[in-house]
C-alpha cells in the first residue's frame, strides 16, 4: 500500500485508519504518534540545495 502524507496531523489520521483497518483495533492519535516515532517515521528535513 502506497500512501502520501501531507502534514503530521494527516499522517496520524491516515496511519490510525490503516492500523484500524488492518487489525480491527482503534488506536488513539497519541499512540499512533508513538508508534510512528518507534518505527522511525519522523518528519524529514528538506535537502538543502545550492
Amino acid at each position: 500500500m502506497e500512501v502520501f502524507f501531507i502534514n503530521p496531523a494527516t499522517t496520524y489520521i491516515v496511519a490510525g485508519l490503516i492500523i484500524e483497518q488492518e487489525t480491527g483495533i482503534r488506536v488513539p492519535m497519541r499512540t499512533v504518534g508513538k508508534y510512528l516515532k518507534r518505527w522511525e517515521f519522523t518528519p524529514q528535513k528538506p535537502i538543502k540545495r545550492a
